[in-house]
């Protein structure tokens, strides 16, 4: 289904777009009426005392959301400030919030949560309600700031800073509202948004994030190589992440061949995925390995490293002194 969806959004206007523009109007009145009854006070925004940030999308998928709060909860410890996330456990069996220990599973969890709390030094904590999830982050830990990987469309959270993230490649593809396209609110909210970024972009003139996948790690033996050590090899490509294009244009300019598997988004792995009757390498991302390597920690793990610009950093020093720091 999201392939399908995909080839539908991210063309140009087609047959099955203008079918369900009609549904596209209705999503509109829906989502509008929804932000006036936020802004007029009948449905009810809850505030901490905790300064929050945002870090979502307009369009449905990935768009870099996680890589970019797992650099920012980094950056951020760095200055000293002890930082707490909110992921939202997508797929996994959690009513309630639980917080990421070294217990969790994806299963459990989800496999969001899981990366961000081996790759950060903060506590994490995953599943239900981002009200009671942010409420009992609060309650439980003395944090100086709250990171929300996603939620910029969750109106009852207020916040203190957003950070909206654009896919640098496919940016919003048919320009349309769901289900006739990818956008969870228009482009006008762009302009009401305090920071925007574009994802996997070279530009120096724009807030933007250079992507970097040249590397992979061995987990058995903790051992991380430059990519091009694989240049002329065949490889098995394992991922169930809702975009690969940069993946595949990273092992095609190391002219690494690769046998591609590739499954949806969040895809809940069972071993068999990553059984093949040869002795190819086999690669995943990091996100995929969270799920794969209870059934074999032998796999190759992509690894994903994010650059923000100059531009990035300036604006977001600003508007952490100016919205955050100010806080505490």
């Amino acid at each position: 289904m999201d392939k399908i969806l995909n080839k539908i959004w991210y063309k140009k206007l087609n047959l099955i777009s203008l079918i369900l523009y009609p549904f596209s109007i209705l999503f509109y009145l829906i989502i509008s009426l929804r932000k006036f009854l936020y802004s007029a006070g009948i449905f009810k925004i809850y505030k901490f005392e905790t300064p929050i940030i945002i870090i979502g999308n307009l369009t449905v998928g990935g768009t870099g959301k996680t890589p970019l709060t797992i650099w920012l909860c980094n950056y951020l410890n760095k200055k000293g400030l002890k930082v707490g996330i909110i992921s939202s456990g997508y797929k996994s069996s959690n009513t309630k919030p639980q917080v990421v220990d070294e217990r969790a599973s994806p299963q459990t969890h989800g496999d969001e949560a899981i990366l961000i709390y081996n790759k950060t030094n903060s506590t994490v904590i995953s599943g239900g309600n981002r009200i009671a999830a942010t409420e009992k982050m609060e309650k439980e830990f003395s944090c100086d700031v709250i990171i929300h990987d996603d939620g910029l469309q969750h109106y009852a959270l207020d916040r203190k800073l957003e950070i909206l993230v654009i896919d640098g490649k496919r940016e919003f593809g048919n320009g349309l509202l769901l289900p006739a396209g990818p956008l969870r609110e228009t482009k006008k909210r762009l302009a009401l948004t305090d920071l925007v970024v574009l994802n996997d972009c070279d530009s120096q003139e724009i807030s933007a994030i250079k992507i970097n996948n040249d590397k992979i790690l061995h987990p058995s033996s903790s051992k991380v190589i430059k990519l091009n050590k694989f240049s002329n090899t065949l490889i098995h490509l394992v991922t169930g992440i809702s975009s690969i294009e940069n993946i595949k244009n990273e092992l095609d300019k190391n002219k690494i061949t690769y046998i591609l598997h590739s499954y949806p988004d969040h895809h809940d792995f069972n071993g068999t995925e990553i059984k093949f009757n040869d002795n190819y390498p086999v690669f995943t991302t990091e996100k995929d390995f969270v799920k794969l390597k209870m059934y074999n920690k032998k796999l190759w793990v992509l690894q994903l490293d994010i650059f923000p610009n100059k531009k990035f950093i300036n604006t977001l020093n600003n508007l952490l002194t100016l919205k955050i720091n100010n806080e505490n």
